[in-house]
């Protein structure tokens, strides 16, 4: 073999590697951006939020939430990065925060939204760190997990998972 031809060999290769990890992250952004149409396109309204408990890996309790609730809970994203909620835990309120969204491992929205709480009338922040579990066209579902430790020895932890499930 002639040894231009090996030369040029050794440049190619590296140069489709190049193409390929640039396709390839093309491709995560076009992905993210798919989501993103999906999650901006109108208005979320809850249609359920399911609390699971775990103490371990044991289930403890699973509570359906807000049965009662005469308020439209909605939850709006727009493209600009700002979300609005409306009537968290069917109390009459309006709070608006900045968004944003990942998808390291997952797809993950992350916002600073401060919601007032049903529990102690303090405002909290539950989509603080927010999984989507589900996106279509009709239907969202974001999941979020809370740990604590209930002892030490040996170690316990409890995990409290919130599934809210919105329609369009």
């Amino acid at each position: 073999m002639h040894p231009y031809c090996k030369r040029s060999i050794l440049l190619v290769i590296p140069a489709i590697m190049l193409v390929a990890m640039f396709m390839g992250s093309c491709k995560k952004n076009a992905d993210l951006s798919y989501v993103n149409t999906f999650l901006t396109n109108g208005t979320w309204t809850l249609a359920s939020l399911q609390v699971a408990t775990y103490n371990g890996d044991t289930l403890k309790k699973t509570d359906t939430l807000n049965l009662n609730c005469n308020e439209r809970q909605q939850f709006i994203f727009d493209k600009s990065g700002m979300c609005t909620y409306e009537n968290f835990y069917c109390i009459k309120q309006t709070e608006s925060a900045n968004w944003t969204i990942t998808d390291r491992d997952s797809v993950i929205i992350r916002t600073n939204i401060a919601l007032l709480d049903d529990i102690n009338g303090v405002k909290i922040r539950p989509f603080a760190y927010t999984q989507v579990v589900n996106l279509g066209q009709n239907s969202l579902v974001l999941q979020t997990v809370k740990r604590d430790t209930l002892r030490l020895r040996p170690l316990l932890i409890r995990r409290r998972v919130s599934r809210y499930g919105f329609l369009h």
